[in-house]
């Protein structure tokens, strides 16, 4: 299709960007769903610096990522249980013109990254004290039990309707004006 590109990434970086800036996508909605317990952002650096390196695609995020490490288990569900000023994303602009010229149009990342600020709903919170790794559990177990799958399912949801907002938007170009105006 014409304006969709879907890779799961593996064959040369994990998170698929490389692809999309290289075709040039100019809105990309990117959510790193790897096993990231130390959030050490490596399948992002690792591509950024491989898109920097091959393609010459400065990705440049306006300022620190604000995406926490999940507060630990014995926290949650007590007085201080939950992280202040944690987000779940960050946006960055994909820095075509570096290497397109002046009359190319940047590009604009929108890198979500799910974690747990204590903040999300109770059955997600019960899951996440349980499972002290959540909601980076190792990605070599594909067979998800139904609580583990409810629990990412409503994340997901929690996550999106988080960064999206109550006002809904009509497309994507809206969306990310909408970030703009909040980074």
């Amino acid at each position: 299709h014409k304006y969709i590109y879907l890779s799961d990434g593996g064959h040369f970086e994990n998170l698929g960007l490389y692809e999309m800036v290289r075709r040039r996508c100019h809105l990309i909605v990117l959510s790193d769903a790897s096993a990231d317990h130390d959030f050490s952002f490596e399948d992002l650096g690792n591509a950024i610096r491989k898109i920097q390196i091959d393609l010459g695609v400065p990705i440049e995020f306006d300022n620190r990522l604000k995406i926490r490490p999940r507060i630990k288990a014995e926290s949650l569900f007590t007085k201080d249980g939950s992280v202040e000023g944690g987000q779940y994303c960050g946006l960055a602009r994909i820095n075509y013109k570096a290497i397109d010229g002046e009359t190319a149009e940047n590009g604009w990342l929108l890198y979500i990254k799910p974690t747990i600020y204590g903040t999300e709903p109770p059955h997600v919170l019960n899951y996440a004290k349980d499972n002290p790794t959540f909601p980076h559990e190792d990605t070599g177990d594909q067979m998800y039990s139904e609580s583990q799958f409810e629990s990412y399912r409503s994340l997901g949801e929690t996550v999106v309707e988080t960064i999206v907002g109550q006002k809904k938007v009509k497309d994507l170009e809206e969306l990310f004006e909408r970030l703009k105006k909040n980074f």
